[in-house]
């Protein structure tokens, strides 16, 4: 419970410095990226509207984070409707954004997606290149992360 509350703290602490339009657009990012999860295999027309409205409007407030979450949604509903080009587009460009921002949860999904394209098209040598790269991908978790995941844990 102390570790859910850390996180929210700090999370609550990193807005703060935002304005509260700021906030509320980045809520409203955050919310479609979440819809369009959510219907991503059900209603993929719908899951590439939320997730396009979502690049659009986090690339107006240079907000990486949910930049790299539209395009990955971007990529694996193209995969799903079997726009191969569209999807590889995509991850590739979330890949670059999340090597910028040295996020290796997000490096390693995006290489995910990416063998995932290259596997849909019985490409498996490139599938396994990139489930490979992405085995290799070193994940640093703050003490908070550990701590979160250990409370997670332990009450499960």
């Amino acid at each position: 419970m102390f570790a859910i509350l850390a996180i929210l703290q700090l999370q609550a602490f990193s807005l703060s410095k935002l304005t509260t339009a700021d906030t509320t657009k980045i809520k409203k990012i955050d919310a479609l990226t979440d819809l369009a999860y959510d219907v991503v295999k059900s209603n993929p027309a719908q899951a590439l509207e939320y997730s396009q409205l979502a690049l659009s409007m986090s690339r107006q407030m240079g907000y990486a984070n949910d930049k790299i979450n539209a395009l990955l949604l971007s990529g694996m509903v193209y995969k799903n409707i079997g726009a191969y080009d569209k999807s590889a587009d995509a991850l590739f460009t979330a890949l670059k954004l999340s090597e910028a921002e040295n996020n290796n949860v997000k490096t390693s999904s995006c290489l995910n997606n990416i063998g995932n394209i290259y596997r849909a098209q019985y490409n498996f040598d490139k599938a396994l290149y990139y489930y490979e790269l992405k085995k290799q991908m070193p994940f640093f978790f703050s003490q908070w992360q550990i701590q979160f995941e250990i409370t997670t844990n332990y009450s499960n």
